[in-house]
């Protein structure tokens, strides 16, 4: 690996995140080959998890705000037969018995947690208390009591059923833990299980199928990582755009007349090259975010 400092990349990774490694640590292997200290990720992997983690790199992370609520699609397997304190394989066990759901009592289960409902984080969490971890709380031997919340679940599908082993897939929005959401079926079902595995499969427009692994990646030179970016706007298409004909009172926050219907954010380019995010407000448009290269 060369040894550069190159902070000009600007885009997104879509990595593949190993089971058994935390996100944090996945986004610190990323700046570390890159030389860069500007990288983000969105939305946080449990460890023992695997699958999509975003990597917003450069100006990207300024577009993290953006889409941080996007929506989510997993591959999870639910053990039957034991509960354990983690609510996951990593977990101690603290309840056993050995009901076996049928599919049928399955898809039966999972339609009542279709919608919105409220859920309960699990006490092995990042959900902070108090400024503190609930997982960090939790280890010390603290008493954690976590509130509740509402969460919207698009949709619970039954992949797989064989012996005592369940593979459902959800899709999901931003907030939903399913570790908990497993539980909460098996409570349905007077049952008790734990998730074996869990994947994500697709968070926002980042598909797995487009993803790469981290060990993979960190076979590369820095230059040859450039090939697995996506650009910025990868991740905008779902928001209008516009096109100004000079950068120069967009870059410096100037405001500028320009024949677009307002819009509460607009991708801008000049001469096809992506330069920031703009509202138009009665015809003006006002910079939001700016990147220069």
């Amino acid at each position: 690996m060369k040894n550069r400092n190159d902070s000009n990349i600007n885009g997104w990774l879509i990595i593949n995140k190993p089971s058994g490694m935390t996100s944090n640590a996945v986004n610190s292997k990323i700046r570390y080959l890159l030389k860069t200290k500007k990288t983000g990720f969105l939305g946080t992997l449990d460890p023992f998890a695997s699958g999509v983690l975003p990597i917003a790199i450069g100006h990207a992370t300024k577009l993290l705000y953006y889409i941080e609520n996007s929506s989510k699609e997993y591959v999870a397997e639910l053990c039957w037969g034991e509960h354990r304190d983690t609510f996951d394989v990593d977990g101690r066990v603290i309840d056993r018995n050995k009901k076996v759901p049928s599919i049928a009592e399955i898809q039966t289960a999972i339609q009542d947690f279709i919608g919105e409902t409220e859920q309960t984080p699990p006490i092995f969490s990042a959900v902070k208390i108090n400024g503190k971890r609930a997982c960090d709380l939790t280890r010390k031997g603290i008493e954690v009591t976590i509130q509740p919340k509402k969460i919207y679940i698009n949709n619970i599908e039954v992949l797989n059923h064989k012996d005592n082993v369940t593979q459902i897939y959800v899709s999901c929005n931003k907030g939903v833990y399913i570790r908990s959401l497993a539980v909460d079926i098996a409570k349905k079902l007077n049952a008790l299980c734990y998730l074996q595995t869990l994947q994500r499969t697709k968070s926002y427009n980042f598909n797995i199928k487009n993803s790469v692994t981290l060990e993979n990646l960190l076979k590369n030179d820095v230059n040859d990582v450039q090939c697995y970016m996506r650009p910025m706007d990868f991740v905008l298409d779902d928001i209008p755009a516009l096109d100004i004909l000079d950068t120069v009172k967009f870059f410096n926050g100037m405001f500028q007349r320009v024949a677009c219907e307002d819009v509460a954010v607009s991708r801008v380019y000049c001469n096809k090259h992506f330069v920031g995010l703009g509202k138009v407000e009665n015809g003006i448009l006002h910079p939001l975010r700016v990147f220069k290269d």
